[in-house]
Parts: C-alpha cells; sequence; structure tokens
C-alpha cells in the first residue's frame, strides 16, 4: 500500500519559489561584480565576457588620465562598454525567466557569490568601491575665519584627491592628472607633518611677489583669475620649484605667510559641502 505524503507547508513552498525566481539577488550580483549574476545562472562563457568587457572599461578610463584623449573619444570609449553593461540587466532577467525551471540556486550558493562579489568590491584594483574608497575625499571642518568669506569657522568642507591626482592600487603612490590652479583653496601637509588649509598663488617654475593684494611675474600683473578670499599687503618675490606651488596664509585678507609646497604634499582642492 502506497503511502500518501501530506502536502508541503504553503510557506515552505512559497520560500523555495522565492529562492529560486528571485531577481533582485543577480541583479545585485551584477552590481557588485559585472557578470556575476549570469555565472550564479550557470551562463559561464557570457558571465565571463560580461566581466572582460567592464574591466577593459575600467582600463580604458586609467590610460585616459595620462594620454591626451578628447572628451569625445572618451566619452565614446567608456559610453559603449556602458551601454552593454546596461543591456545585461535585461538579458539577466530574460535568462533568469528562461532558466528558472531548471537551475535551482540555494541560499548557500547565493550566498558565497554575494561575499564573491563584496571581495571584488573592496580588494579588487578594478571595481568602483576599491576605486572609492582610495581616492575618496578628507571630511573635515574649518578651525577659524582666516579664508572668510570663502570659507568660514566651522564650514564642513572635504579636500577632494581627484581634483589633482589619481590612486591606483598597482601603481603604489599618487598620480598627478591636472596640477593646482591658481587660487584654488587647498589642503597640504607642511614640514612638521601638520596639516593646513591655504590659498595657491603660485604656480611650478614660477615666481611672484604681491604688492597692495596684487600678485606679480616679471613685473607683470597676474589677473588670470580673481581670488575668492580679498588680498592685502606685500610679499617679496618667491620661487617654486618645477614639482611645487606657492601657498599663501591669509588673515582676513592679509597674507601672514607665503610656503613653497611640493606638489606630493598636497591632499586636495578644498570646497564647501556645508
Amino acid at each position: 500500500m502506497d503511502t500518501v505524503r501530506p502536502p508541503a507547508h504553503p510557506q515552505n513552498v512559497a520560500k523555495k519559489v522565492k529562492g529560486v525566481d528571485s531577481l533582485w539577488q543577480p541583479i545585485l550580483l551584477n552590481l557588485l561584480a559585472p557578470g556575476l549574476g549570469h555565472i550564479l545562472w550557470r551562463e559561464y562563457l557570457f558571465g565571463i565576457f560580461v566581466f572582460l568587457v567592464c574591466l577593459l572599461a575600467v582600463i580604458i578610463a586609467v590610460v585616459s588620465y595620462f594620454l591626451p584623449l578628447s572628451h569625445i573619444a572618451v566619452g565614446v570609449l567608456l559610453g559603449l562598454p556602458l551601454v552593454f553593461y546596461i543591456f545585461t540587466f535585461f538579458d539577466l532577467s530574460r535568462s533568469i525567466n528562461r532558466l528558472r525551471t531548471r537551475v535551482h540556486n540555494t541560499p548557500r550558493r547565493v550566498l558565497v557569490f554575494l561575499v564573491i562579489g563584496l571581495a571584488y568590491q573592496l580588494l579588487s584594483p578594478s571595481a568602483p568601491g576599491n576605486f572609492a574608497l582610495r581616492n575618496s575625499p578628507a571630511l573635515f571642518s574649518v578651525a577659524d575665519n582666516s579664508l572668510s568669506p570663502a570659507l568660514r569657522k566651522g564650514d564642513l568642507v572635504k579636500a577632494s584627491r581627484l581634483d589633482y591626482t589619481v590612486n591606483i592600487a598597482f601603481v603604489g603612490h599618487p598620480i598627478f592628472h591636472s596640477l593646482p590652479s591658481r587660487f584654488d583653496i587647498v589642503r597640504y601637509t607642511d614640514d612638521e607633518g601638520v596639516k593646513r588649509i591655504g590659498l595657491v598663488v603660485g604656480l611650478p617654475n614660477e615666481e611672484i611677489g604681491i604688492v597692495d593684494g596684487q600678485i606679480y611675474s616679471s613685473r607683470t600683473p597676474l589677473i588670470d583669475k580673481q581670488s575668492p578670499v580679498p588680498l592685502a599687503g606685500d610679499w617679496p618675490l618667491t620661487y617654486a620649484g618645477g614639482m611645487s606651488i606657492l601657498v599663501a596664509e591669509i588673515n582676513l585678507g592679509t597674507i601672514r605667510d607665503i610656503r613653497e609646497v611640493p606638489l606630493q604634499s598636497v591632499s586636495g582642492k578644498v570646497s564647501k559641502v556645508l
């Protein structure tokens, strides 16, 4: 006599269907690591292809920092992989609808893939998460009113590294892709290891002097850009080396000091957050 099995509990059935058919899990995996959602659903070759295309886009983005490419060229080279990457989410949805009756992903398998995706974001030099951690801006509060009205005491500001440098894991040190401009407010580390903020008044290989708040180079006034902080006072001729800039410490418009700051000591361009 055959034994009649009781029907499965409705909650268990719902849980199983949810585990097989859930779309958010592969989408999350595809966000963490391109192609990982497809690999979860056993589309191994296409998942690897998606990853390689996105890796190529990362390489192009890094190379664009060092080659004189036009904005249009960079946009095309990066835009095509981006469009392809967006398409993979639609393809992933179609694949799940096609494979859901044949492929079953256990919670343990999904968890393992989730750990792989998170590890990729945090540890891989090609991942946006790793890049963001290495190049994230430093947040701090302004200590006084010396750079008023541009910055006032208590303002929350950021020192953005990416304005001047890019930190790539396999290079080992920040790489300058753009020099500070005159009248940028920058954060830097002085000879004693103290972090300071000041106003850029001189550029590499430049000798400047200040008379009544007007910056001169070779007796010619420099009016290429307006200072966000009113300048007053005089300063004798000061020279910046080829790998240095001149940064002024200011007290309510009056120049207190001008330092020659090596470029490697500059930690970012300062701008107001709140």
